[in-house]
This record gives structure tokens, sequence and C-alpha cells, in this order.
């Protein structure tokens, strides 16, 4: 194909058609929970175009050719540093987000992949908010395509699942709090037991006698300070040190793609903002029901980030934009500690906050109305 718009034709027409046999295939699923959840349906469809993004990051890497016209004649700006490792994440991360969200689904039903959900959005957005507008103001805004607009089913479908996510809160929150109730009503313990034990459950510990959330709230106090700082060096302003951090520790954050200058953004204008609510969060876990929905959200865009960020300042694909250059020297210590903390930290708050059922610690006002009601 010779000519973008039939490129982007063709790419229209493989997407309606993936979304309607996936649609047959899968309407005869007897699970009533998936034939009324159409977002079944779009993570399936999104399985089948995550193993094309692997498809299309092979080629870039050089080791097949059968996306190579695609990549000519559609999205060029896939063959830079940021395009390829997207397509990577997108054909390994993504895919194994997509089954899990499909699997929980089908075998427990939608609440039960509440927080993968969250991952999810905050993974895909985080790309999108650094892909979509990169690709209009760097270096590659001359060739940008009609097969541009293939990216919209990705930015809409997150939107309004998360939409859906945070719409259901209080019924998960509900539905926790049930089992919680259900468990401790089959207890055969003495009512004064059960009433002490009530109490003594719905005050949270002090944060001094939680040595895990002090560290996490001095990982949050870090990456406050971190994500500001990076975001001066991005400006250029004109303060000590800006320039040696961005000649020796960082050199990608001035790419002329500019997709390492909106990472850093959106780390500055969304990162801090949840690691300043974050630390209230933890020493006042009572009061932060939304805190394990944030925390998700937070995670996912946090691997998606880093891991693309970390990868195209290792290997800058096809295009080598200019001012790309290999780490080296004393430099690629701080760059290592500081992007590995970025990466990590996040994850263990997920850790923290939303699995092995910790996410009821951040519920507890709800649980003692629930209770009374109970009473």
């Amino acid at each position: 194909m010779q000519d973008h718009k039939l490129v982007f034709a063709a790419g229209m027409a493989s997407f309606v058609v993936t979304i309607v046999l996936f649609y047959l295939l899968l309407r005869t699923i007897p699970a009533a929970s998936v034939n009324h959840n159409y977002f079944f349906y779009v993570f399936a469809v999104f399985t089948f175009t995550a193993l094309v993004d692997l498809f299309l990051a092979f080629t870039i890497d050089g080791f097949i050719d059968i996306c190579k016209f695609y990549l000519l004649e559609g999205e060029v700006y896939l063959q830079s540093a940021n395009g390829l490792w997207i397509n990577y994440w997108d054909g390994t991360g993504h895919l194994a987000m997509y089954l899990l969200l499909i699997y929980y689904m089908l075998a427990h039903g939608e609440h039960s992949c509440r927080f993968i959900g969250f991952y999810w959005v905050g993974s895909i957005m985080n790309s999108l908010l650094v892909f979509l507008p990169g690709n209009v103001i760097g270096v590659f805004g001359p060739q940008v395509r009609a097969s541009y607009l293939l990216n919209v089913p990705y930015a809409l479908f997150p939107l309004l699942y998360v939409r859906r996510l945070f719409r259901s809160r209080s019924e998960y929150i509900s539905t926790i709090l049930d089992n919680t109730t259900n468990n401790r009503n089959t207890n055969t313990t003495v009512t004064t037991t059960n009433n002490n034990s009530n109490t003594n459950n719905s005050e949270y510990p002090s944060i001094t006698k939680r040595p895990v959330d002090i560290l996490l709230i001095l990982f949050l106090i870090f990456a406050t300070v971190i994500s500001t700082w990076r975001a001066l060096v991005a400006f250029d302003a004109p303060i000590p040190y800006v320039d040696y951090y961005a000649d020796v520790i960082e050199p990608y954050i001035r790419s002329p793609t500019k997709y390492p200058l909106l990472q850093i953004l959106v780390y500055a204008f969304y990162g801090i903002p949840i690691y300043i609510a974050g630390i209230f969060a933890l020493v006042s876990p009572n009061d932060s029901q939304w805190f394990p929905d944030l925390v998700s959200l937070n995670g996912g865009a946090a691997i998606q980030g880093q891991l693309i960020f970390i990868a195209s300042c290792i290997h800058a694909g096809v295009y080598r934009e200019d001012g790309w250059k290999p780490l080296e020297g004393n430099g690629h210590i701080v760059f290592w500690i500081v992007n590995l903390l970025l990466l990590i930290g996040p994850q263990l708050l997920v850790m923290r906050v939303c699995m092995g059922n910790r996410q009821k610690d951040f519920y507890l006002p709800e649980y003692k109305v629930q209770h009374k009601k109970l009473q």
C-alpha cells in the first residue's frame, strides 16, 4: 500500500471486522455478567490489537518485515524510541492485563478485577498523554497522517471504563464490607467479644506504629521532589545544575521528539498531586476511601511511563533523534537510582493498598456505618 489513506482505511476495516467476529464468537458464552458488559468485548478486541503491536515492534527492530508498509505509510513516528517501546509494552504488559480482565470477568465478575482495570487505565492513558501530543508537537509533526486517528478508540474506551469504575465505587465497597460482615457473623464467639473486636478494628493504628507506611511516605516525598526537579530541567530553568543534569544524567529529557518532555509534565501535573494526596491518605486511612482507586491508576501510569522512559534511554529504535546518546560515565548511577525508585515505589504502594484485601483499611468509616445498621 503506497497511499496512507488506504492504510488508514485498511486499519479501520480490520478493526471493525475484528469487533464483529469477537462479538459473534463471544456472545455464545453463557455468562450473564459478560453478555451485559460490552467492555468484555472491548478487551477481547484489544487483546488482538496488542498482538498486532507486538508484530510492529518486531518489525521496527528488524526481526520481521510483515508490518513495514504500515510504518512507512501509516504511523511513521512509531519508529522512534518511544514508539518502539510502547508497542513492546502493549504487546506484553497490556496483553497480560487484557487476559486477566477477561478471565476475572468470566470467572468472578467485574468487581473482582476493579484494581486491574484501574491499573490498565493508568497505563494506557499515560501512554496516550505522551504519545498523541508528542506526535504532533515534536519532529514527527509534519508526518502525522490519517492513521493517527486509529488511536482514538484507545483514548475513548479507557475514559468510559474508568468512569464506570468510579461510579461503581460505592457498590464495590458495600460488597467488600458485606463479605466482611458475613465472615464476622459466622464466628461463634460471645457477643461482647464481637463488639470489642468491631470497636478495635474500626480504629486505625497511628502512623508511628506503621513502619511500612512511613517508608512509603518517605518515597512519596522523594517522588514529589524529584518530579518537580525534572520538570525544571525539562523547561531549562535558569538555576544551578540544570544543564549538568540534562547533559550528564538524563539527556533524553531534551529529545526533539518531545515525548520525554511530555512524560515529565505528566509526572509534574498528575503525579505530584497524587503523591501529596497519598501522604495524607497514609497518615489518615480512615478518611481516604478514594485512595485505592487512585493508587491503582498511578501504579499503572508509573510502570508504563518508567519502563518506556528507561528503555528509550537505552535503545533508540530506528529513528535516532538528534541529541540521543547512550548512558555513560558516572551519571548513569544517578539515572538508575532515580528511575528505578520511580518505577518500583508506586508498585510497592499498590501492593500495600490494593492487594490482600488491604483496601478495607481505607473503607473503615463505611464499615462503621454498616455495622451500626446491623446492630
